[in-house]
């Protein structure tokens, strides 16, 4: 579908033109199935800020996604490396995240009530998550279609370079600053107000230094 809409657009060797695009976005859809059977003792883990675990299980995924990326690349000389890599490392993440870390042990079950609210609260979600994918990564959808392969990889590299800060940020929101935030909230308010502190002190230091940069 994005391939029949930005043919029009794309101009000859253009990202939206290749052939190989359509069984590589197919292909691409299958991590966030694999990342769906991640166990819940991850994000348990997450929860007690257990840093250790956390931290060997995303070394041994990136480690082995590393390793089958560069030797496709070395024997295919395709971006089906790159992409064996992102799949590799999904895989990879989710059979840890079942053998790797302590915790209960978890099997597929069907709730109807938690159905029902994904029937209710679902449709929200949908639009707002396109809504925010159209306005963080639209450019990318134009571009894609107005530039060359070359160029547009040029592009990706740029992006991803200059939002390397950004996502290191949000990676420790997610992982450090909220679960911190959670077990102080935990324990009473005042620890919730401590631990709020200093996170605001430390996010006051590193984005007044950004800032005057």
């Amino acid at each position: 579908g994005v391939q029949t809409c930005a043919l029009p657009i794309s101009p000859p060797g253009g990202v939206w033109s290749a052939p190989a695009l359509p069984a590589l976005l197919a292909c691409l859809a299958l991590v966030a199935l694999i990342q769906g059977a991640e166990s819940m003792r991850l994000a348990l883990a997450q929860r007690a800020l257990n840093g250790a675990a956390i931290a060997r299980l995303e070394l041994g995924a990136q480690l082995l996604s590393m390793t089958v990326t560069l030797l496709l690349a070395w024997h295919t000389r395709t971006v089906w490396a790159l992409l064996a890599g992102v799949l590799t490392h999904a895989s990879a993440r989710t059979v840890f995240s079942h053998l790797a870390l302590p915790g209960p042990r978890v099997r597929p079950g069907w709730d109807g009530s938690a159905w029902q609210e994904l029937r209710r609260f679902g449709g929200g979600v949908v639009v707002g998550s396109v809504a925010g994918l159209a306005a963080s990564q639209g450019e990318k959808f134009l571009l894609g279609g107005l530039l060359s392969a070359t160029d547009f990889g040029v592009f990706a590299i740029a992006t991803l370079l200059a939002g390397a800060v950004t996502s290191l940020a949000s990676s420790i929101n997610g992982h450090v600053v909220f679960a911190s935030l959670s077990e102080a909230a935990r324990e009473g308010p005042d620890a919730l107000r401590a631990v709020l502190l200093r996170v605001q002190r430390v996010a006051d230091l590193l984005l007044g230094g950004f800032a005057g940069l």
